[in-house]
Parts: structure tokens; sequence; C-alpha cells
């Protein structure tokens, strides 16, 4: 095909896709089920709104399950998480008949979602419930049968509660409420719970009905209050009274602070002339504006649902808090719910900062505030608390990573102090931020520390972007010391098994020593946190040619990654090892890649209410079906991509600074999803990899595609520390 006719048909379909509303492809019910724990309600970007349903608890991080009776829609939650639940605050319950202030439980029917809209019909209260928001106000509109006695609580103590028996169930500690006027309500609530931390959070509110109660009354515990201005309990509520007989359509408007009224009072102001329609209609244009930053072209139509509800999904969390920090006062922007670094500093974040580099430099600047205010740099960091660390200091990858790839206004002389804080300070708290300090004792966490083999290998990946932001700075003394303590990651490397493992104080190795060794349960180690030393066996990013050379070469070291994909030891449903598709690359055998990618791609993601692996985590699983469908993933913390077989026949990145990247797939097909060849801007590209620098400035990256395996790529390897 001639370079021209080329031009012409990517001009045609992308103008034509330019007019397509890209939210059709959102299907938020995907992933809600069998662990993804996605939100199915709505939200729009990073914004602190996350309206939903919930189900009676126990219930799921996200308060909602598929085959489960709603009791009522609270106006935020977390999205793709697991451990214990937090959020799900104030509850609505639209109820019809003798008001029940508990057991309201209700079937349900005819249930539709949309990027910003739900709706459902409850079937005990014939009444059908929809939702959208801003990012600060969820918008709720009850249709009610005509009747006299229509009724909308408010459940001021509700929060997700999984009733586990355990510290991180959610409970309500404290809430209140007061009548301001016959329209509006407005009150706070205290909360404990969640998976990280302990500390209480509060949550103010303020209240708009589009018409005046016909009465109200407040209940607290299970005794209705009939005469009383307030309320203030553990357990309590106010229930709004109405008669639609006539007018049967009830609106109602909440918006959120975690500061103070003040806030609630004025984010609730912002939308007090826009109705339940129109916001409907801005939150999809909102949600399609940001799709259009990526459009492709081929696929079925179910891989483009998979791929632009993994974009919406990518979008959820972190919660832009900016002006409404409770901890303290900043102009920075400030950014919570980060749950956690450990998942989403690998596909997330280097995401975000192609599609939404504006947002990821903020989320940068945010980490650095934290430690400005707070004292370290988090992994972990939910509602205004830092939250337990699940491996590494891995703020330092997000650091080094937005300085690999050029992000500017970021105060990165403030952020090397935080991160080599995290080297050489004692943390009291090692499990929230900071270092064990075995580590900096032994060179590796001996055996008696939980997970500490997991801990080495990540610390010693932190060390080598420590190292890169000190060379950045001019650093070269600091640099030299850290790229050799980030060689720290073989000194658990056993020559025998060749396989990372667990040693005391005294180099001894553990026993009973199997690629599957884990703990009980699985996630607490003892050696390996939330895994296996075959999920840990080429968790060495910055140095994948010397694990090559420990493994006896390429062909042997290809022969090791095969074995962990044919033996079932490789695992998709969480992080430690979800790069190792990607490093056959590094033993000059990208074909093996493009097979790997295309298999995991085909049968760990469908479109259904089970459709994704394992919990979403904030997007990590969602953004890592978007690189490898796109044809190319990220060596996180470093200025690296890896190429693989894409799924679309072209894909075009706005880059966000008036460039785009393209990505065009010749002759693709289920059968040819090899590559043969490669242009990059039009000259001959015979590496599988690039850098964030060849396509940044706008780039046409073109791969002609074949059926069976070819020598591309095979000559020219990714960097590394060690040399062959």
């Amino acid at each position: 095909m001639k370079f021209s006719t080329v031009v012409f048909s990517a001009l045609f379909f992308f103008t034509t896709l330019c007019a397509e509303n890209l939210t059709q492809y959102v299907d938020p019910f995907l992933g809600v089920d069998g662990g993804g724990n996605v939100l199915p309600g709505p939200c729009l970007p990073f914004g602190m709104i996350r309206v939903g349903p919930d189900v009676k608890p126990p219930q799921r991080t996200t308060g909602y399950h598929s085959n489960q009776p709603i009791d009522g829609f609270t106006q935020n939650h977390v999205s793709g998480t697991g451990g214990g639940g937090r959020y799900g605050n104030f509850m609505m319950i639209p109820q019809t008949g003798e008001v029940r202030v508990s057991n309201y439980s209700s079937d349900k029917s005819d249930e539709t979602a949309a990027a910003g809209y739900y709706s459902v019909h409850l079937k005990r209260w014939d009444v059908t419930a929809e939702l959208t928001c801003s990012e600060r106000t969820a918008f709720h509109r009850y249709s009610f049968p005509q009747n006299d006695q229509s009724h909308i609580l408010l459940d001021l103590s509700r929060v997700i509660d999984r009733h586990r028996g355990r510290l991180d169930d959610g409970k309500c500690i404290d809430a209140f409420a007061e009548v301001v006027s016959d329209t509006e309500i407005r009150g706070y609530g205290v909360f404990i719970g969640g998976w990280g931390h302990a500390a209480p959070y509060k949550v103010f509110f303020h209240a708009r009905f589009d018409r005046p109660f016909r009465d109200y009354e407040f209940w607290q515990d299970d005794e209705i209050l009939p005469d009383a201005e307030h309320v203030r309990n553990d357990v309590c509520g106010f229930i709004g009274h109405f008669s639609t007989l006539r007018d049967s359509d009830i609106e109602v408007q909440i918006s959120i602070s975690y500061k103070h009224q003040k806030n609630a009072t004025r984010f609730l102001n912002q939308t007090r002339n826009r109705s339940f329609e129109q916001q409907k209609q801005k939150a999809d244009k909102i949600w399609n504006d940001w799709l259009q930053r990526v459009k492709v072209n081929g696929g079925t139509r179910d891989q483009r649902i998979l791929f632009y509800t993994g974009f919406y999904r990518c979008l959820v969390m972190p919660t832009d808090i900016t002006g409404d920090n409770p901890e303290w006062h900043s102009d920075k922007p400030a950014y919570w719910d980060y749950y956690c670094f450990w998942d989403t500093f690998r596909t997330l974040h280097p995401f975000l900062t192609l599609v939404a580099p504006d947002r990821q430099r903020d989320m940068v600047i945010s980490l650095i505030d934290i430690y400005t205010h707070k004292g370290w740099l988090p992994d972990a960091w939910i509602t205004g608390q830092f939250a337990f660390k699940q491996g590494g200091t891995n703020a330092d990858v997000v650091i080094a990573d937005a300085l690999a790839k050029g992000l500017t206004g970021i105060d990165y002389e403030t952020a090397y102090k935080g991160m080599t804080k995290n080297l050489k300070a004692h943390s009291d708290q090692p499990r929230k931020y900071g270092r064990h300090p075995e580590y900096l004792k032994y060179g590796y966490c001996p055996s008696h520390v939980m997970s500490g083999s997991s801990y080495t290998l990540e610390y010693a990946y932190n060390d080598f972007c420590v190292a890169q932001v000190a060379k950045a700075l001019g650093n070269m003394q600091d640099y030299e010391k850290y790229i050799d303590m980030s060689m720290n990651c073989y000194n658990l490397f056993n020559n025998e098994t060749k396989y990372f493992w667990a040693r005391d104080t005294n180099n001894v190795w553990a026993p009973d020593f199997s690629p599957t060794h884990h703990g009980d349960p699985w996630w607490e180690g003892p050696y390996f946190y939330e895994g296996t030393p075959a999920h840990y066996a080429t968790y060495v990013p910055h140095d994948v040619q010397g694990l090559i050379n420990r493994h006896g070469g390429k062909a042997r070291f290809v022969d090791f990654l095969d074995n962990l994909f044919e033996k079932g030891y490789y695992t998709h449903v969480n992080e430690p090892d979800i790069m190792t598709p990607f490093l056959y690359i590094y033993a000059g055998a990208p074909y093996r890649t493009a097979e790997r990618t295309r298999f995991i791609l085909q049968t760990e993601y469908e479109v259904s209410r089970t459709g994704l692996p394992g919990n979403d985590d904030s997007g990590c699983m969602s953004s890592w079906y978007l690189f490898a469908a796109m044809g190319f993933y990220p060596n996180a913390g470093q200025d690296i991509y890896f190429i693989t077989s894409p799924l679309f026949e072209q894909t075009q990145i706005d880059l966000q600074n008036g460039e785009r990247l393209t990505i065009t797939a010749e002759n693709l097909s289920d059968v040819n999803i090899y590559i043969q060849s490669a242009t990059l801007n039009g000259k001959p590209w015979n590496k599988a990899w690039f850098q964030h620098k060849d396509i940044i400035d706008g780039a046409e990256l073109v791969l002609r595609m074949g059926p069976e395996p070819s020598d591309w790529g095979q000559k020219y390897t990714p960097p590394s520390i060690s040399k062959p």
C-alpha cells in the first residue's frame, strides 16, 4: 500500500471516530464480581464523588454484588481494591408505604449503567433510582409510583463493612444531621475501618431536595424521633416524607467534603441550578472527551469494550481533593486513595504520564507535599493517613518515572530528599514508610522479616530509581553508591535453584524451598508478599541482563520463562510478575512476548461481570490490558517501552502536548501476530523496544505482521546495568 493511501485511510478513520461517542464502549458492570471489585456506579475522573448501589453487609469493598438485593445508594466508594472496606457513606434509601429504618433491602430489576450514569428498579418499593454526579456532588433521581406515602431516608451511619471481625471492618463512631430548610439537610459522619490503617476520618455532607418535604423525622438506633430538629448518634438517620400523587420524580443533590461543612455547602451551590438530566449529559461529555485521547481502529466490539472500559477504570482513582484537604493547608495539588503504589506504579501511572501528564505531574507534586508536611513519602495514602505498604518504597519508582519521561513543574530536589530519607533514616513503622533497618544492615531482609525476600527485591529496584534521580541532579557520588546497592537483589538469588529465596542473618538458606512456596494466608509471606518464589523470579527491572547471566545465557533464560508459563507458575491475577511476559525481549525472543501477551489478552479478560483477572487494583490490571492491546508496555521507573503484538490495526494517542503517537499494524489478524519488520517515523526500526524520547514529540510506529516468528527485534536488547 502506498504511503499516501495509508495516510488518507488513517485521516478518514480518525476523523470519523472523533465524531463517535466512545462512552458507548464503557461497561461499568465489567469486572464488578469475581474479585474485580470495580464500582458499577457513576463517577467523574478522579472525583471525590463515586456514588453507587450498596447491598446489605457483609459487603465487598465497593459495597456491591450482582446477585444480592440493594439497600440503597451511598456517595463515596473505592474501586478495584481488596482488603477491608472503607467509605460507602450517607446512604439514600427511597421507600413507599410504611417506613423501615432497618431491614430495607430490595430485590432489583432493569439494572443499567453507562459512563457517569446508573439506574435500577427497586421492586420492593416500586421505585426507579437513577444516579449521576459531578466531581463533588452526587445527583439522585427517584421515580415513585403515584401515592401519598413516598419517603427518602438518609442513613447517616452507613459504611462499607465486610463483617470479618477484624480491625479493618467499617464502623460509624459518630454522626450528626440537622434540617436547614424545608428542602435541605446537612451534617457529618465519623468513620473507622478500611484497608491500610484504623485512623478515623470525618465526612461532611449537605443535601438539597428539589421540592419541600411534606414532613420529616429523624431516627436513632431503631427508634423514630418525630419531634426532633436534629440527631446525633452512631446509628441514626433522616426521613423526608413526600406526596407523589401528581409528580412522581424527586431529585436530590448531595455534596461531601472531607475538610469542613462550608466546603460541602459550597460544592452543593456550584450545581444549584443544574438538573439531573443536564448533569447526566455533562458527565457523558466529560467521559467522552477523556476517552477521545486514545482512539483505536479494528479489533472486535468486545475488544473495544474491554479497551475503553479499561481506560475508564484508569481514571477513577486516586481521588483529587485539592482545596478540600483537612490535614494541612497547602496551595499544592492534593490526592487521596493511593491503593497503593505497589499496584499502580507498574502500569497505571505510566499510562497517565502518556494520556494525562498534567494529572500525573499533580499526583507527584501531591506526594512531595505529603513528604513536606508528614515527613515521609507514602506508598499508600488513604483518608489523610499513611497506610500499609505492600512492597518497597515505590513512590521512588513513580518519581523516577516522571523524571525519566520529562515531566516538568516538579520539585525533584525535595523529592530526592524524601527518597534518600527512605534509604537512610530509621523508620519506626517500616510497614508504612521508610525501609526495614535489616535491609540497610545486611543488604537484604533476612528470613525473620515478614515478606523480607520480596521487600529486598523491591528495595533494590527502589535503590536504582533513587540513583537515577541522583544522576539527573548531578550527584554522581550518590548515583554510584545507589547503583551498587541496587545489586542487593542478588543477595537472595540461589544459584542452584535459579530462584530468589530467603536466608537468615548467618546466610543460611531457609528450608523447604519450592517455586510455589507461600504462607497461609498467602498474602502474608512468610518470605514473599502476595506471591511465591516463581512470581518474583524475574523481578529485577533494572538488570534483567544480570539475571540472564545468572541463568546461563539467553537460551536458558527463555527456557526458564517458558517453564514459568507452561507449569502454571505465572499468574495474572496479581502484580508481582505482570511484566514477565515482556522479558523475552531481553533474551532476544520478542516473538515469545507476542505469543504470551496475546494469550493473556484473550484468556484473562472478557466482557462480563467477572471479566477482570482478580482485583483491578485502582486500574492496574485495566492499564495492563490497555498497554498490551496497543502493542507496547512500560518498564516503570525507566524510559523504556517494550513492543508486542497489538490487538488493533491502528491506535492513536493524543500526547497532550499537541503531538500524537500512532501505532499501525499492517496485515494484522488472529493468525498474523508476529512482527516481521517495523519503521519508526518512516525509518527502519529493528529494536523490540523504544524510549520515551523516541515518541513524546510525536511519532508513527508501523509494524508489519505475519503468521510466523521472524528474526525482527532479536539483535538489540533493552539496557540493563549488567553486560552479557
